[in-house]
């Protein structure tokens, strides 16, 4: 396992190339391995030839994993992926980022302008633009001793979804605690890269991409059909869409079954 050091933890990664990387970032209770390798996106990029880079946020997958809440404050996860661009030694980076690496990808692109082309920003939407405040019933969900005891839909959802990822429950819930500013819709505004703000159907967490996009300026908002906050990253229909914004150059067969390569086509 490949590591890098950043703010005094170990931050696991992996990373093909020597460019300027597409940097792949999970969302909350994810891993890089489970976001973006189970999900077909090394194999696709890798097929491609085009340099990429995944790291696992401080408190997920094999990086370390503090129970302090104050270990988790925006500013220290934003320090992390810009360090880790650092050690890449990476100028500028494409960002492909879902949910909570979604909402850390627009405060970079505020707060850090010059390190990025472009963003693909998923599982985020017309919900994340809410004054709401569920940080404790998700942590409350996330290390009740009695699971049948989480009453909150969504709180049931993520709880499930860290058992599946093997998470650290207690680190998670930590994360979750961390006190999170509402979105800035002045300082996105000024974003002047351009960003796709891209969600499935039937992702109730995230809400419409429209309205979020609105927000960014010449932004391009997608819905894709049939697909789940959970599911998006692996439907065919996303990658395309993905590939097409970014204009990478990626032949339908580095990531496509051959009964779906009409889809390419259209």
């Amino acid at each position: 396992m490949a590591s890098f050091t950043s703010n005094g933890l170990k931050i696991a990664f992996n990373a093909v190339g020597y460019g300027d990387p597409v940097l792949l970032l999970h969302g909350f209770a994810a891993n890089r391995g489970q976001a973006w390798r189970a999900s077909g996106w090394f194999d696709l990029l890798d097929k491609a030839g085009i340099d990429y880079a995944a790291m696992d946020h401080r408190g997920h997958g094999e990086s370390d994993k503090p129970h302090e809440v104050d270990a988790y404050a925006i500013d220290l996860m934003l320090s992390d992926i810009i360090n880790f661009l650092d050690y890449l030694k990476a100028k500028q980076a494409v960002i492909v980022a879902h949910s909570m690496g979604a909402m850390l990808t627009m405060r970079l692109l505020t707060d850090y302008p010059d390190r990025f082309k472009s963003a693909v920003l998923c599982g985020v939407g017309a919900r994340m633009l809410e004054k709401r405040d569920d940080r404790k019933t998700m942590a409350e969900g996330l290390t009740s001793a009695d699971p049948k005891s989480v009453k909150d839909e969504h709180a049931l959802s993520f709880r499930a979804f860290a058992e599946s990822t093997g998470s650290d429950m207690q680190a998670l819930a930590a994360c979750i605690r961390a006190r999170r500013e509402p979105i800035d819709e002045q300082a996105l505004s000024k974003i002047a890269v351009p960003v796709m703000v891209i969600t499935g159907s039937d992702d109730d967490l995230s809400g419409k991409p429209e309205p979020l996009a609105a927000l960014i300026p010449g932004a391009k908002a997608v819905t894709v059909e049939g697909a789940s906050h959970h599911t998006i990253m692996g439907d065919p229909d996303f990658k395309q869409e993905v590939v097409k914004f970014l204009g990478l150059r990626v032949k339908p067969t580095a990531f496509l079954d051959d009964d779906e390569e009409d889809r390419w086509k259209r």
